[in-house]
């Protein structure tokens, strides 16, 4: 082997050296480009994650304040329940008053009848009265 050859073999080995550090480099750049890709797509998903914790959070506290309103009309049905028995026992209570009413009512007038006819019957002696006492 001569210096030609042993030139020759370098200069192969340099340019497959070349090539497989052109390829290389190729590589790396490619793989850069996916890690950047993914580091972007992961920065989106930790944003996501921490929308979605705000929205989780909202959620909690509509929760709980729908759980209030729930327990206060709770409430207020028992109360507008309580109202209504309430007042179904006074409605009772006032048919029953007004049943001793038309009882007392149509007692006055039996008494208002006996004495219209009472009145008329001492109209009439009173007029037979004088008669007799002009006789």
């Amino acid at each position: 082997m001569d210096g030609n050859d042993v030139k020759a073999i370098l200069e192969v080995m340099s340019e497959g050296f070349e090539s497989l550090r052109s390829d290389m480099n190729r590589r790396f750049d490619e793989q850069d480009k996916k890690f950047d890709r993914m580091d972007r797509r992961l920065t989106r998903v930790e944003m996501d994650v921490v929308d979605l914790k705000a929205d989780v959070a909202v959620l909690k506290t509509d929760v709980a304040d729908l759980k209030t309103d729930v327990a206060v009309l709770q409430t207020d049905v028992a109360d507008l329940k309580a109202d209504v028995d309430e007042l179904k026992t006074n409605v009772a209570v006032l048919q029953t008053d007004v049943a001793d009413l038309k009882t007392d009512v149509a007692e006055i007038k039996d008494i208002l009848e006996d004495n219209a006819r009472d009145h008329e019957r001492f109209e009439e002696t009173r007029r037979d009265v004088i008669e007799f006492k002009r006789m």
